[in-house]
């Protein structure tokens, strides 16, 4: 895996109220329908996740703490990446959302909104749960255990179609469960391996919620 030049992790919020007059028209009018009503609900959250992953820069590697943040964006070789930017978002939650443009790539990872009801199962263990309910997305798993596959070897394995197994590959990319390795080949030509971190996280959310 090539070393990052240069990893910055940051919080940036458009100011749609300021007078420069730059803002897009339709962000500014989504603000002043919707986000202002939610801000001071989902602005902490935002805040504090970013200040958590701040902290974890200093004891993680750069790959590390992508992969970790984004559960289970794999940056491999990709010789003019110069700065990943990782960004948190609750409004394309649970989906990972990266795009690149020149020397810059940004992630967009989801954070998640708590339930004020402690009764009902948390959102991650509901998300794992579905996700190994279907024996197609455990084949699937089976299959990627041991190295990365492409779609098409998935495809091929499995006996799916492309929307099939794209559908497949979201439940447990979103789940946790499988990371995504992006390399020189450029997109499209994703590669997928099993996430050992979602089986821990099946483990530690099951347990915690049953109260073992």
């Amino acid at each position: 895996m090539s070393r990052l030049p240069r990893f910055s992790l940051i919080l940036q919020f458009m100011n749609v109220n300021g007078s420069s007059g730059i803002t897009p028209p339709l962000l500014r009018l989504w603000y002043e329908q919707y986000f202002r009503h939610a801000e001071q609900k989902l602005l902490p959250l935002l805040i504090e996740d970013a200040s958590e992953k701040k902290l974890l820069e200093s004891k993680m590697g750069s790959a590390a703490l992508i992969e970790y943040a984004s559960g289970g964006v794999v940056i491999e070789d990709i010789p003019d990446l110069q700065t990943v930017v990782l960004l948190p978002t609750i409004h394309n939650r649970p989906i990972n959302m990266y795009c690149f443009y020149n020397t810059l790539m940004i992630i967009q990872y989801p954070v998640d909104v708590p339930s004020d009801n402690e009764d009902e199962p948390p959102t991650v263990l509901l998300r794992l749960t579905k996700a190994l309910s279907d024996p197609t997305r455990l084949r699937l798993l089976r299959y990627a255990a041991h190295e990365p596959k492409t779609l098409w070897e998935l495809q091929s394995v499995l006996g799916q179609t492309s929307d099939t197994m794209m559908h497949h590959l979201l439940m447990l990319r979103v789940a946790g469960l499988l990371r995504v390795h992006l390399g020189s080949e450029g997109e499209g030509n994703e590669r997928y391996s099993v996430r050992p971190d979602g089986a821990s996280d099946l483990q530690m959310f099951l347990e915690s919620y049953i109260r073992l």
